[in-house]
């Protein structure tokens, strides 16, 4: 029988029974519209790393219900980041749940890498199990990206501790302490942070554009660039860049950095607490710190012992190859010139109109670089009687300083007992510090011009803070780059916590005006240092 036949037949066998079940059905059909759940998140879900919250509340809207509310008991809500990460168990989990209490309102907190998230914010209704989604985006910033990094000692051991100053998501300045992390090495005797825009930083864990130092008597250390935190291993004298290490005596303690040219440099240097100066002078890469260089005809064995200062010309880019250095074993200047780099000469005497010699047999208390006369160094140098004088000497051009200033007989209240100093670069002026009070003198005519008093607080730091990154010292630093005539002023109530970082704009007539202040620091504050960024 043809098939087409059988199947007409089953059709007619089958079509009674249909026509008998929907007339006894009656129309008891139940037919169900399907809810719609509209999810409207922020368009800018911000925070800090270890700083503030991802923290917002979207609109929720039901078709049938309208809006939702947050204490709806109909409604279950949720959010995740896809941030990849370790659980408990030591499982890899690649979304983060930042809603446990799974409230309609979000407010966990940013412990989380600086980055952009991905966002997945879910509502479900309890009474379907149907769950409506939206994605959005959740941007963490750093707190250690930019800003002024604050260095300070704590307690009887001076114990080390890095803060940092920096600006909130809202645009507000805001603090984040104790940032070297739980790893970081037992660094005492802090004297400094060192910023250089480093073309040999070549290892990915610290990134390619900088380098950032902390220095101490107990060990200098290299700073991770996304967090500013150290660890045993990132000593200096462990990086790839240190020749023989188990060789150097001392530690590092100050690093210059010579003829700085769009984020590069034809010259780094770096003095140990033992006196020794170390160079790296060409760009090629595997060029390292090998042996010091305070030698004398030919020897690798130091021949005398360096004052912890470098010298080197701050106008940027560029204008100055050469770096001064004071030699305390035979109290004399010396010059190390980038084209020459493999020895320390002394400096020689001009021909005529000598302001001073350049050996004059004196103890040197202090040395700052400055662009003031487009690249001076001064010098506080104390002689036998106890008295001390100012030399001045312009790093300006190529090889062997040029004498600029000598400034004697110096009667201003307190100077040769003071022991924190710091030079202007637009104006001949100094300021020192003795007991809670800091005077502002005018090299020039020999007057004390302002004082700022600060009763019931150890003053612990002054200094000016340059640019030394040509690139980023222009047009993205230009919102702040006046704050490099900015004085700095770190100080301390002798309490944990008690320390103190104030800003006071200087006027031309050498007056101090409060600009910012900040507190919570270390106890004693020994470094401020702006963070510059290409």
């Amino acid at each position: 029988m043809n098939t087409n036949i059988y199947r007409i037949l089953i059709s007619l066998a089958v079509l009674p029974l249909l026509i008998t079940s929907c007339y006894e059905d009656k129309g008891n059909y139940t037919y169900t519209v399907p809810d719609e759940v509209t999810i409207t998140l922020p368009e800018r879900i911000a925070a800090l790393t270890n700083a503030g919250y991802i923290e917002f509340t979207p609109t929720v809207v039901s078709k049938f219900d309208g809006e939702i509310k947050a204490d709806n008991p109909n409604y279950e809500f949720g959010a995740k980041i896809n941030y990849s990460h370790k659980n408990d168990e030591d499982q890899t989990e690649l979304w983060l749940d930042i809603d446990e209490e799974k409230t309609m309102s979000v407010k966990y907190f940013a412990a989380v890498p600086a980055n952009d998230y991905k966002l997945w914010y879910t509502v479900t209704n309890k009474k379907t199990g149907v769950t409506y989604s939206a994605m959005g985006t959740v941007s963490i910033g750093s707190t250690t990206y930019n800003g002024w990094m604050v260095l300070s000692n704590n307690g009887p051991q001076n114990k080390a501790r890095l803060d940092n100053i920096f600006t909130n998501a809202e645009g507000n300045p805001q603090c984040a302490y104790d940032l070297l992390g739980p790893d970081a090495p037992e660094i005492t005797d802090a004297v400094g942070l060192h910023f250089y825009p480093s073309i040999y930083s070549t290892n990915d864990v610290f990134g390619k554009q900088e380098s950032v130092y902390l220095l101490s008597h107990s060990g200098s250390y290299r700073l991770l660039n996304s967090t500013l935190v150290t660890r045993p291993e990132y000593s200096i004298k462990n990086l790839e860049y240190i020749l023989n290490p188990e060789e150097m005596p001392g530690e590092p303690i100050a690093m210059a950095n010579v003829y700085v040219y769009s984020n590069s440099a034809s010259g780094k240097l770096l003095l140990t607490d033992a006196g020794n100066l170390y160079k790296i002078s060409s760009n090629t890469a595997g060029t390292c710190f090998e042996d010091p260089i305070n030698t004398e005809n030919g020897s690798i064995t130091p021949a005398y012992k360096l004052a912890p200062f470098i010298g080197v010309g701050m106008n940027r880019p560029g204008n100055s190859a050469t770096a001064l250095l004071y030699d305390e074993t035979n109290k004399r200047f010396l010059y190390w010139y980038v084209y020459d780099a493999a020895t320390l000469k002394p400096c020689k005497e001009p021909d005529s109109d000598a302001k001073f010699s350049y050996s004059p047999g004196m103890d040197l208390i202090y040395m700052e670089s400055t662009r003031f006369a487009s690249n001076v160094v001064y010098n506080i140098m104390r002689d036998n009687a106890g008295e001390r004088h100012i030399y001045a000497i312009n790093m300006s051009g190529f090889g062997n300083p040029t004498q600029e200033a000598v400034y004697d007989n110096i009667t201003a209240p307190h100077f040769n007992d003071a022991d924190k100093f710091a030079f202007h670069s637009q104006y001949p002026f100094m300021f020192y510090a003795y007991g809670d009070c800091i005077y502002c003198y005018n090299l020039t005519t020999g007057q004390v011009l302002d004082e700022i008093s600060l009763p019931g607080e150890e003053i612990t730091r002054i200094k000016f803070n340059l640019f030394q990154n040509s690139v980023s010292s222009t047009a993205t630093l230009r919102p702040i780059e006046d704050r490099q005539w900015e004085l700095i002023v770190g100080s301390g109530n002798g309490q944990p916590d008690g320390g103190k970082v104030r800003f006071f704009t200087i006027s031309e007539q050498g007056k101090a005006s409060l600009h910012e202040e900040f507190s919570g620091f270390g106890e004693k504050v020994v470094d401020v240092l702006y963070r510059e960024r290409p």
